[in-house]
């Protein structure tokens, strides 16, 4: 099995897609059967020939002819006002979505459409699974935290009221924490592996959401890695956390003050270090939840491959050879589509292109016929409909006045046309 993981931020080495993407492939190795590369264009794709595309920013679409799943984690109010982001989503084969309101919304865009395409339900950027158990080892447990002050400042209260009390380490760019670089561990590197090791070595974890992840119950990447090593998360109260992590995590409630908050997070490292045995048994359970239900290993067996069979059944993807009708097959006899396109002006390379992508879209359940309307009267548009189109597609050739009309060469066509249902398409245009 190779799955190709289209990277829409090539540029940005530094994001959360490059570790995710880094993650995967270490996954990947760790299962023995499924193997992942990054690829970035087109072309990287077309060479690799994967099984499947995982979309991992919804910026990217879908322009080759592999499934294509897209990875749909970000907050629903990032993506539903955005014409160019609904529209990368109209263009994938399926869907990969972190909670049930993304379910909904990826439903509600196919809406009164032919094609059903499968929504597999719940999947986030986490992580793999690992044989460390960090709390278990580390001497003394002291608190990290990984990435940047964003959210409008909303936290930088806090971040000062933890920094007095000596009780953080932070980690990210580092013009991020310039006020905090006596309490600055450095720039993790997006390998995979860093993040994890860096968390291990402290033991636990404080993991906070922007409001968008919060209200719409998307958690933080950080509670997966943490857990993943047998660290603690401190966590805001997620939804997702208390309904799942309840026994695991310890929680802190922003909604108090910064120095309220920094108190409750005192507290929490106090307790750790206090009880080891019942921080460890927190720990185990944590991690033995992860390894079972949200591990990358545990994902790609349990969702990511069962997801990519729905896809294949659903959007009817043939690799192999299609035996075209015969040549002396008349159009319109069987046909349940007719697809009219109108010829004259262009050279037949323009004209093959059109015709390739009606050949393209045949199949069994809705064969298809073409209607070639040239207008110019050209023996190559005839000659090439002899001896290519109807080798591979029942076809009719049919002479247009050339009036300078576009509708006149149109009707032309639909009046030739015997099948229940006609499509018009421009010599120069290419369809699904």
């Amino acid at each position: 099995m190779k799955i190709a993981l289209l990277d829409g931020l090539p540029n940005l080495m530094n994001s959360a897609e490059a570790e995710f993407l880094a993650r995967f492939q270490i996954a990947c190795k760790n299962l023995g059967n499924v193997e992942a590369r990054r690829v970035v264009t087109s072309d990287d794709i077309n060479e690799y020939d994967p099984d499947v595309v995982l979309v991992l920013y919804d910026f990217s679409r879908k322009l080759t002819k592999y499934p294509t799943i897209g990875m749909v984690w970000n907050p629903l109010s990032f993506t539903e006002d955005d014409p160019y982001r609904i529209l990368s989503l109209k263009s994938y084969d399926g869907y990969l979505v972190a909670n049930k309101e993304l379910t909904n919304f990826c439903n509600d865009l196919q809406f009164a459409r032919a094609v059903k395409k499968p929504v597999g339900e719940f999947f986030l950027p986490t992580s793999y699974r690992t044989d460390i158990v960090a709390i278990e080892t580390v001497k003394d447990p002291t608190l990290c935290y990984m990435g940047v002050p964003w959210d409008g400042g909303r936290h930088a209260p806090l971040f000062d009221s933890l920094a007095q009390r000596k009780l953080i380490t932070f980690y990210g760019p580092e013009d991020s924490w310039e006020r905090h670089l006596a309490d600055y561990g450095g720039l993790i590197p997006f390998d995979g592996k860093s993040v994890q090791s860096t968390i291990s070595k402290h033991g636990v974890a404080l993991c906070l959401h922007k409001r968008e992840h919060l209200r719409q119950n998307t958690p933080s990447m950080r509670i997966f890695e943490a857990l993943s090593v047998g660290a603690l998360p401190i966590c805001d109260r997620i939804d997702f956390a208390i309904e799942e992590l309840s026994d695991v995590a310890l929680f802190v409630d922003t909604t108090k003050s910064a120095s309220k908050v920094a108190k409750q997070v005192e507290a929490h490292m106090q307790g750790i270090r206090e009880d080891r045995a019942e921080a460890a048994e927190r720990a185990r359970r944590g991690k033995e939840w992860f390894d079972k239900n949200w591990s990358l290993e545990t994902k790609i067996e349990n969702l990511i491959l069962p997801t990519l069979q729905r896809v294949k059944e659903s959007m009817q993807f043939d690799h192999t050879p299609r035996n075209y009708k015969p040549a002396n097959k008349t159009a319109g006899k069987d046909t349940q589509c007719e697809v009219i396109i109108r010829t004259g002006s262009r050279d037949i390379e323009s004209l093959q292109r059109s015709v390739d992508a009606v050949i393209a879209g045949d199949s069994a359940e809705c064969p298809l016929g073409i209607a070639i309307v040239d207008y110019k009267k050209r023996d190559d548009i005839k000659t090439f409909t002899e001896d290519y189109i109807a080798k591979r597609l029942p076809v009719k050739y049919i002479n247009s006045k050339d009036n300078r009309c576009r509708s006149t060469a149109l009707w032309a066509g639909i009046e030739a046309t015997t099948a229940p249902y006609i499509a018009h398409l421009d010599d120069d245009d290419t369809v699904f």
